[in-house]
């Protein structure tokens, strides 16, 4: 069971969640036409994003470790959209390998254990010239809280020789008296 399955039924009426995924939708599609691209949503949660991309896209395979999040996404019956409860490693991902244009992680990549090895992962399961796309808290250098700087993104993406196309903060969330920034990383597989 993922510590994510307490969250499943009240995530789609989350305001906040709504609007984040509205927000990295709008960003994406301002950097990348995603027109018949078959695309990964890694995290996916109950398929916020996923719902916005399916007319687009040619196909998306929606992972997410939580089955009930899962579960919610299922029953969306979404045409284009292919639900999965997994856990992705390297160990189960080989049929995967070479299979995506696009690759998105929106709100995820903070929360994994080893951001660097599923960098060198999703590298494996896009095509050549694939995109990752990634959003995230932006947070300050030294900070402990969930999120990255731009400079460990950067560290990162050039760690697994991904060219980086963008960087940049691109939206804000209200959380309380005070924004919080978010920063959204784009890198290309060149090899």
């Amino acid at each position: 069971m993922s510590e994510w399955d307490e969250y499943a039924d009240q995530w789609d009426g989350d305001e906040r969640v709504i609007h984040y995924s509205q927000q990295a939708y709008q960003s994406l599609t301002q950097a990348i036409n995603c027109d018949g691209l078959t695309i990964l949503d890694f995290g996916c949660g109950t398929g916020h994003l996923t719902e916005l991309l399916h007319q687009q896209a040619k196909r998306i395979v929606a992972v997410d470790s939580s089955a009930k999040m899962i579960d919610v996404l299922a029953a969306k019956n979404l045409p284009k959209a292919e639900p999965l409860t997994i856990d992705l490693n390297s160990s189960n991902s080989q049929p995967m390998h070479n299979t995506f244009d696009l690759i998105v992680a929106s709100s995820v990549c903070a929360f994994l254990p080893d951001y660097q090895a599923s960098l060198a992962l999703f590298k494996q399961l896009l095509k050549p010239q694939g995109y990752f796309v990634q959003w995230d808290w932006l947070k300050e250098a030294g900070e402990s809280t969930p999120g990255f700087t731009a400079e460990e993104i950067q560290a990162a993406f050039d760690n697994c020789s991904f060219e980086t196309i963008n960087l940049q903060q691109t939206f804000t969330m209200q959380q309380g008296e005070d924004e919080a920034p978010v920063i959204m990383g784009i890198a290309q597989k060149r090899d």
